[in-house]
Formats: C-alpha cells, structure tokens, sequence
C-alpha cells in the first residue's frame, strides 16, 4: 500500500534447510564500521499518480505563404519539482475532448525539462492523413509521469489546450487583391461597397482564381492549352476529309476487281 516502507532481507541456507546467519544481506544497506552494523535504507512503496500541471500552456497558428502550409505551435513553461518529485511528459493529440489518453499513442514521449523553462512543440501541415488540417479543431494533451512510470493519464484543465486551425491563405499580404479598385479612392474602378469598417477589403468569391490567373506559369500553362485546342479543331476536319478520301478509293477499287471477275467468268 502507498506509504508502506520495507526491506528485503537475502539469507544463506544448507542443504538441511537451515539459514546461516553469518551469510547473507539486506537491500539498501550500508556497512557502518564503527557501529559494526548494518545501516538499511528502506524502500516505501509508490502507486500514486502524479496530478501536476505544467505552467502558462499557450497556443498559436501561422501560415508559411513560400510553402502554402500551416503550423500548430504550442509553448508551456516546466513546473517546480513537488513532493512527487521529477517527472517525464508524454504529448498528445486528439480531435475530440476526452476524459483520458490511457489508449492513445503519444506524439513525443519522455519530455522534461528545468523548472521554469519554456518548451515548444510545432507541427506542420502535410499531405499525410495523420497530419493537421485546415478547418479543423485539435486537443493538445500534456500527461505527467513520476521516476516509477505511475500515471492516471486523466485530462487536466492546466495540461490541454484546443487549437482551431484556420485558413489563413487570405491573411498574407501577397494573396490579398490589389488596393487599387478596394481601398484606393482615386482609381477609376473604386468601389465602396468592398470597403469594411475596419479598412480592409472584402474578397470575390473567384478572387483566389483570378490570383492564379495573373501568375506566369498558369499563364503559359493556358497558352499551351489555346494551342492545342486551335490544332485539333483544325486536324480534325483534315482527318476526317483524308478518311473520306481513302473510303471512296477502297470502294472503287473494289468495284473495279468485281467487275473483272464478272469478265473472267463469262469467258470461261
């Protein structure tokens, strides 16, 4: 039981079952030559699950335009060392609120750190179905462990926090639409219904397409497009006059070997 404190005691015994007292020993223990006794550290029993929570757990998303990714980063500060003396971290995630983590595979296991360091954790968005996605909501879970591996893995409120990830695209300034026309009231197209209260601009709903529209590579990509368009509409109908060419011939060719044969056999 917790707080039980014991030692074990090794002792040698003959063949006839009787113990030696002169040859043995006992766990945790020390010669003290000058009592010429044994000094034993006893062992107490530890089964109670650390309910420590880490300090200033923070969370934020940003938006890498060169990449067209996004990133989940969460920061916390290391706690004091307590009673239930050093501990380890194991990280986790999930998209829905859960009372425990007990059957949950960790992100990273085995964190620790100074009291009153800041740790981070990021993650970047990918193409893997494990990875973060956008509009979608996460539970970022921190589970402390005490130098024996006793934990409850219970969901406390200081060791989680939720993230949302937001499409931030229209958030950098390189896929914003043009200030001409929006924010410019000398442009000849100045429109004040797309001006919003706080002096930004409201977005059309084709505003991405008309961003990929003005960038070199989708331009030539549809040149190539016209231009292979333009050759099938004028080798279709060639091809098409060819095969009627060739049909006509095949067929007077072979009225013309009928014909022969009508001969050849009126003469036999």
């Amino acid at each position: 039981e917790q707080g039980t404190c014991l030692s074990y005691l090794v002792m040698a015994h003959n063949r006839a079952g009787t113990s030696d007292w002169r040859f043995g020993n006992v766990s945790n223990a020390v010669w003290n030559p000058t009592s010429e006794r044994m000094v034993v550290d006893q062992v107490c029993v530890d089964n109670s699950d650390p309910a420590t929570t880490v300090d200033n757990l923070q969370s934020s998303v940003s938006y890498d335009n060169g990449a067209r990714k996004h990133t989940v980063t969460i920061s916390w500060a290391w706690p004091d060392v307590d009673d239930e003396g050093p501990l380890t971290w194991n990280l986790y995630r999930a998209e829905v609120v859960l009372p425990s983590v007990t059957y949950m595979t960790p992100l990273r296991t085995g964190l620790q750190g100074a009291p009153g360091e800041v740790a981070t954790f990021s993650e970047i968005e990918s193409a893997l179905s494990s990875s973060i996605k956008v509009e979608r909501s996460y539970y970022y879970v921190l589970i402390p462990f005490d130098e024996v591996g006793n934990s409850d893995y219970l969901v406390r409120e200081d060791n989680s926090i939720q993230v949302h990830v937001d499409d931030m695209f229209w958030d950098d300034p390189q896929n914003q639409p043009p200030r001409e026309g929006c924010r410019d009231t000398n442009a000849e197209n100045f429109d004040p219904d797309a001006v919003i209260s706080d002096d930004s601009c409201t977005y059309a709903w084709d505003a991405r397409l008309q961003n990929d529209l003005a960038s070199g590579p989708f331009q030539q990509a549809g040149t190539v497009c016209i231009a292979v368009m333009i050759l099938n509409l004028l080798m279709i109908p060639m091809l098409i006059n060819k095969y009627k060419e060739v049909k006509v011939k095949i067929k007077r060719k072979r009225a013309r070997k009928a014909r022969s044969d009508e001969f050849e056999e009126f003469y036999d």
